[in-house]
């Protein structure tokens, strides 16, 4: 058996999905003549970056399993979640879902308290959307001004992307499906945020986690895809062009017709204008 045949069968057992016992040495009688060390130390590298893998996708997993459950209703707001009957249900130690639970935790979708354990983060009350919504439409409006007053490649870049993402999914009622729009939608606001080319501001828009409070919204309401997807167009379309005084208006709207759709209230837009169609920058 040649060095390079005897490498790759041992890269195959290393890689392999399926369990196998322990490589020894009897496996490949004539390994431990041909090898030299440096290809023995390779082979020992690719098994510990394996496991390194392993350790670090594990609490990834577990965390998008305990959203998307928190999100389709599966685990109800207030509902407590038992570390020790998690770990046994998805087959896991309960490290993992300690790390995911704190993700969860840092988002605000999971409340930790001290001897007391964790539970499902009770729904946001009305009055907190529409605080949400209050500082939405002082803060946003205006970054989008800022924004197309500065054109910053790189964030327009990230907008671009954005809307490249949302044109393949759309709104749904299953986290799944929601879940690639939302976070397109969120990528499009914080791209925003970075055009405005103001740290502070940024830095508010991302400790709030807006949209992913909304999202709980969302979830349990009819939606509107493509008119989203319109006023996102039309956004960045006045962003692009450097008409700071449009992209003001037209996030403005757009807001404004979000807050309508979740809270079925609005300072300015009434439920017969909803099915007016966003304002586009003139071509």
């Amino acid at each position: 058996m040649s060095v390079s045949i005897a490498y790759q069968l041992l890269l195959q057992r290393i890689h392999s999905p399926i369990s196998y016992r322990p490589i020894q040495a009897s496996d490949f009688p004539r390994v431990s003549i041909l090898c030299k060390p440096q290809w023995v130390q390779m082979v020992a590298s690719n098994m510990a970056l394996k496991q390194l893998i392993a350790r670090v996708a594990l609490p990834d997993q577990i965390y998008e399993i305990l959203r998307e459950r928190i999100f389709d209703r599966l685990l109800a707001p207030d509902e407590k979640l038992n570390i020790e009957a998690l770990s046994r249900e998805l087959q896991v130690s309960a490290t993992p879902v300690r790390e995911a639970l704190g993700r969860l935790s840092a988002e605000g979708l999971v409340k930790i308290a001290p001897y007391v354990g964790a539970k499902v983060a009770p729904m946001p009350s009305p009055d907190y959307y529409r605080q949400i919504y209050e500082l939405r439409l002082v803060l946003e409006p205006w970054a989008a001004a800022e924004a197309a007053k500065h054109k910053d490649p790189a964030a327009l870049a990230e907008m671009s992307q954005a809307l490249q993402a949302m044109e393949a999914t759309e709104l749904a009622k299953r986290y799944r499906r929601f879940k690639t729009f939302s976070d397109a939608d969120e990528a499009f606001h914080r791209a925003i945020f970075k055009g405005a080319c103001n740290e502070p501001a940024l830095k508010t828009f991302m400790d709030l986690n807006t949209h992913l409070h909304l999202a709980r919204l969302y979830i349990d309401r009819n939606h509107f895809t493509e008119e989203a997807r319109q006023f996102h167009i039309s956004i960045f379309d006045s962003i692009q062009a450097g008409q700071h005084q449009l992209a003001y208006r037209q996030m403005h709207d757009h807001l404004e017709r979000s807050k309508l759709r979740l809270l079925g209230e609005s300072e300015t837009i009434s439920p017969k204008t909803l099915a007016k169609k966003p304002r586009r920058r003139p071509v």
